[in-house]
């Protein structure tokens, strides 16, 4: 069996047998809702339209064979998710191992998002995005695609191991490298939907991957209208009104409402899973997922900076800005978001941060700390030096002073030796010749 701490690009869970470490007090994450309805006056949940089919439990026993074993020789499952599974396979045409995902439901609609998905994984060209190898059908007439097999470890894992700030400022890079990669499918058109720290996946070597594109879309296509949800049946989420898709906690405001979204909302879902990384908590504490939604279309969270201490505060205005309540007012794609990343990580100056004249200082010192230390440097041996050479030009006045006042001193004396002599002389003088 695979090790539980690991999971493969591509796939929408990972297979832990028990959940990563978590703070006391931090809400767990709900699972990723792929649909809500609004029930209407008189309408129960019994009189809904049946839920999709799908392949589970006692069905999964009878599946024929996932595809013919001339170039996929399937082995363990590694993941699963709500429409689909990924199985690590070896290709024994190019004798390398792949991750082949497939989908679980037979329903039109099911296959359909699974096959934009493929659709949409395979436009995308980033080194933080698993690239596509192939697709096709199975021959039980399910759609699958083989993709890049890495194994690595959820950026969930990482920070519940992550106790002190730090060590979660360690993983910032990782951070970077998911909003370049959500930046590039931005410039294609494409939004994720579904950004949060169990769909970045860091891999063995430390590479980043940004996984599950399942309810990635193109901006401006409309989605399917499902009748079904993720999770469990009493999960109170069902009964949000609009349809819906994404993870509460990490859904923008205008996702939860159901409303047509853009670049923006991935942004958000990025700011919110800074704050999960800096924090250990999703940005609307809740202990419920229905309580974490209605917190969110109310307002913004709580400042990073009042929830944590010690985190740098250009990163504390990269986060609130991302998750500002009202689009306008965050960054407009990953883009921007990754370029004040870029800049905090690199010692530059953060656009969107006001600084004040103290700190641009502190700033710059540190950016050219060589430099400055080398100019304080001469500046002090200027200092000394001119130091030195005032003191020795003030003792030499001082020697000169005082040696001519030492002259005028003894001129005076001699002058005064001379008329006292010329006036005894004149004395005698006169006594003798009187």
């Amino acid at each position: 069996m695979a090790d539980p701490t690991k999971t493969v690009a591509g796939g929408t869970l990972p297979i832990a047998t028990t959940p990563p470490e978590m703070p006391d007090d931090a809400a767990p994450i709900p699972p990723t809702v792929v649909g809500t309805i609004q029930l209407r006056p008189g309408e129960t949940p019994n009189s809904l339209p049946p839920p999709m089919p799908t392949l589970s439990g006692s069905a999964l026993a009878h599946v024929p064979p996932a595809m013919s074993p001339s170039r996929y020789e399937l082995a363990d499952e590694i993941a699963r998710g709500g429409m689909g599974r990924v199985v690590e396979a070896m290709d024994t045409v190019l004798g390398r191992v792949v991750a082949v995902k497939e989908a679980l439901s037979f329903d039109p609609d099911s296959i359909r998002r699974f096959q934009r998905e493929t659709k949409i994984t395979a436009r995308l060209e980033h080194p933080s995005i698993v690239p596509v190898h192939d697709a096709g059908t199975t021959s039980s007439g399910m759609p699958f695609y083989v993709m890049r097999k890495i194994s690595g470890r959820p950026l969930e894992a990482l920070v519940a191991t992550s106790h002190t700030v730090n060590e979660r400022l360690a993983l910032i890079p990782h951070l970077v490298a998911a909003t370049q990669a959500i930046a590039h499918a931005h410039v294609r058109g494409i939004v994720h939907r579904d950004i949060k720290p169990a769909n970045i996946l860091v891999g063995e070597l430390g590479e980043t991957i940004v996984i599950d594109w399942g309810l990635a879309k193109v901006i401006g296509e409309a989605d399917e209208i499902t009748h079904g949800v993720s999770g469990p049946a009493d999960d109170p989420i069902k009964t949000r009104v609009g349809i819906v898709f994404g993870t509460p906690g990490f859904m923008s405001p205008e996702q939860l409402r159901g409303a047509p979204v853009d670049e923006r909302c991935d942004v958000y879902a990025l700011g919110a899973t800074l704050y999960h990384v800096l924090s250990r908590r999703p940005p609307h504490h809740a202990k419920t997922a229905d309580a974490m939604m209605l917190a969110a279309v109310t307002g913004p969270p709580t400042p990073l900076a009042e929830l944590v201490i010690g985190v740098p505060p250009e990163l504390s205005t990269i986060v609130d800005k991302a998750l500002a309540y009202d689009p306008d007012h965050r960054y407009q794609d990953a883009r921007a978001l990754a370029g004040d990343l870029q800049q905090f990580l690199t010692g530059q100056l953060v656009a969107s941060h006001h600084y004040t004249a103290k700190q641009r200082v502190i700033r710059f010192v540190k950016r050219h700390r060589v430099p400055v230390i080398a100019v304080s440097a001469a500046l002090l041996a200027l200092v000394v030096g001119g130091t030195i050479a005032v003191n020795r030009v003030v003792d030499e006045r001082d020697r000169a002073d005082e040696a001519a006042r030492i002259a005028v001193a003894e001129k005076r004396q001699a002058e005064e030796r001379t008329d006292q002599l010329a006036l005894t002389q004149a004395r005698i003088l006169v006594r003798t010749n009187p």
